[in-house]
């Protein structure tokens, strides 16, 4: 996902929810994650007091794409939906 986009996703989201914030810049903090060893690789196993939300775009044509968002607050509580996403009014 280009620069642009990522702050414009940041931006909606930090408009609906409290709190936003970028993974790489928080993923060492220990109030918000949990990690343990897991096949000898550490491993993110909980997300205390929120998720974490991981947008991929799948496929890009023309004027629209399909997005994948994951939501997660721990290995076994979580959504992933898949979007079919256009442009509209070049938006």
């Amino acid at each position: 996902m280009d620069v642009t986009t990522k702050e414009w996703v940041l931006t909606k989201l930090d408009e609906k929810y409290e709190e936003v914030y970028v993974f790489e810049e928080v993923k060492d903090d220990e109030d918000k994650f949990k990690y343990e060893s897991v096949n000898e690789k550490e491993t993110l196993v909980r997300v205390f007091d929120g998720m974490t939300i991981d947008v991929e775009v799948e496929h890009y044509e023309g004027n629209s794409a399909t997005i994948k968002v994951s939501a997660i607050k721990a290995p076994v509580d979580g959504v992933i939906p898949t979007y079919e996403a256009s442009y509209k009014d070049g938006e």
